[in-house]
């Protein structure tokens, strides 16, 4: 595939074809950014993650799609629903009333939430979620719904720009708005809230090696405490600099 762009440690490896099977071995994008930063960063700076990780359970649906989710007892009891998130379903779960914790209280049965569907449209959704309870009843579960199944579940936040623009002032660069919520940034990606917060970021990565002296680097590089947030956000001036052979100097190690 030409155009590839490598990771930003320059290799050149991280095809389209090399990150699609690299990525299946992680369930979550943090995972990924744990144990694997090269990869995750060729697979952000090619645009590459809603192709590529769209099994991991931290992707997002919208208002227009939903993923079917089950919550299995060890009674051989399940509870099967859709969401447009599997981790905010997660994190909903202590909201009173709520099915499957009023369950696990009386009970004192610990259960396990699995991810049946990849994120599919509404309509989808809510067919497949009245599929998997006939399939689930058909293999003998108990089944633990009450509500008639189709409903659309929570509905996700819908990004304006002034919601957007307070969600990003939590961040202090691109990169960490784009690892902390993903949603927020696209829409902020294409609004344009990301060059109106961090208009110094895009000129970082406007400007040639020529722009970046020795005094301008040392003056950038002022900004950051370790040579990786450098690296992270520094653009053009962490690679002139490690090019100039000066980021020792700028960052010494510690005895």
């Amino acid at each position: 595939m030409s155009g590839v762009k490598g990771s930003k440690w320059g290799q050149t490896k991280y095809t389209y074809e090399f990150c699609k099977e690299e990525s299946l071995k992680y369930i979550t994008w943090s995972q990924m950014r744990k144990e694997n930063e090269c990869l995750q960063d060729a697979i952000r700076r090619n645009g590459w993650r809603d192709d590529l990780c769209g099994h991991m359970v931290e992707s997002y649906g919208n208002e227009f799609k939903r993923c079917i989710y089950a919550c299995f007892f060890p009674d051989n009891s399940v509870y099967v629903g859709l969401t447009f998130s599997v981790i905010d379903r997660e994190r909903r779960r202590r909201a009173k009333g709520d099915t499957v914790t009023k369950y696990a209280e009386e009970t004192g049965q610990p259960y396990e939430l699995k991810q049946m569907t990849d994120y599919v449209d509404v309509v989808d959704a809510k067919r497949l979620e009245g599929v998997y309870v006939e399939k689930f009843k058909n293999e003998g579960y108990i089944i633990l719904n009450k509500a008639k199944t189709g409903g659309l579940g929570a509905m996700s936040k819908e990004w304006t720009i002034e919601k957007c623009r307070e969600e990003v002032k939590k961040y202090k660069s691109r990169t960490e708005v784009h690892d902390g919520n993903y949603s927020c940034w696209k829409f902020a990606k294409k609004s344009g809230v990301l060059d109106e917060t961090f208009p110094d970021t895009k000129q970082k990565q406007s400007v040639g090696w020529g722009w970046w002296t020795e005094e301008r680097i040392v003056e950038e590089a002022k900004k950051y405490e370790i040579s990786y947030h450098f690296k992270r956000a520094g653009g053009g001036a962490y690679s002139k600099a490690k090019k100039l052979g000066i980021l020792g100097k700028l960052f010494p190690k510690k005895p």
